[in-house]
């Protein structure tokens, strides 16, 4: 069975309230930047926690604003090159212990590519990562998430999940992600592209079209369910091939 989820933004409250009101409140999780001190993390947490919000997330690799190129061509939100814009640089380990004393929930750790980090994350407590590049926009040359995804898996050693996020396009980058020993995979823009063109339907069709194609994926590669997709069904780059 698959679980509905719907990660929120900081003002996401009256959104969700609406939302349980009609009945139609799917489960969901919140995710930010950080805060600067542990009285604002911790009433956060609480708040959101209260709200009925099933994860906490802290997005941890956006400490400043970077460049963003199309955002400053567009004049969107003061956005300027070349400008040490801070966000939260004082942002740290710590910050996952500011969230648990505060709240019961699990803390997720957004943002991770590498395996010193994976594995930081594991050793303060992290409930689960998910690797992320940001969607590609914070930094020039980032590497790919599919490239990271290999080894957080293999330093985190199946202690906590690892999801990931950035570049699902179609269900094969599903497929894919799964091989490579993700629980879970994450997808914003295309969502955002069908609610764009047709409102909550257009959101409807993407992620059934998602999983249609995931489906006919798994069926070329020999998968009949998700227990029998397998890290052999992916070649990376450098990997040799065998026939």
């Amino acid at each position: 069975t698959a679980t509905v989820g719907l990660a929120g933004s900081m003002v996401a409250l009256a959104f969700i309230d609406d939302l349980k009101q009609a009945g139609q409140c799917p489960n969901w999780w919140i995710c930010q930047l950080g805060h600067r001190n542990r009285q604002l993390a911790q009433t956060w947490a609480k708040q959101y926690t209260d709200a009925g919000a099933a994860w906490l997330g802290v997005t941890g690799d956006h400490p400043y604003t970077p460049n963003r190129d199309r955002n400053i061509r567009n004049k969107f939100h003061n956005y300027r090159s070349g400008v040490l814009a801070p966000v939260i640089p004082s942002l740290s380990w710590e910050y996952i212990s500011w969230l648990k004393e505060a709240s019961p929930l699990p803390v997720v750790v957004k943002g991770i590519l590498n395996a010193e980090d994976a594995a930081a994350a594991v050793k303060y407590g992290a409930d689960g990562i998910v690797v992320s590049n940001h969607g590609g926009r914070a930094y020039d040359g980032a590497v790919p998430t599919l490239v990271a995804l290999p080894e957080c898996v293999e330093a985190v050693r199946g202690r906590i999940p690892v999801m990931l996020d950035g570049g699902i396009r179609r269900g094969s980058d599903v497929l894919k992600a799964l091989a490579l020993g993700a629980k879970a995979v994450m997808v914003g823009r295309p969502p955002a592209w069908g609610v764009a063109a047709f409102g909550s339907v257009g959101v409807q069709r993407v992620m059934e079209l998602l999983a249609a194609e995931l489906t006919v994926s798994m069926g070329i590669a020999g998968a009949p369910n998700l227990a029998a997709v397998k890290r052999g069904m992916v070649r990376l780059p450098w990997e040799e091939y065998r026939l």
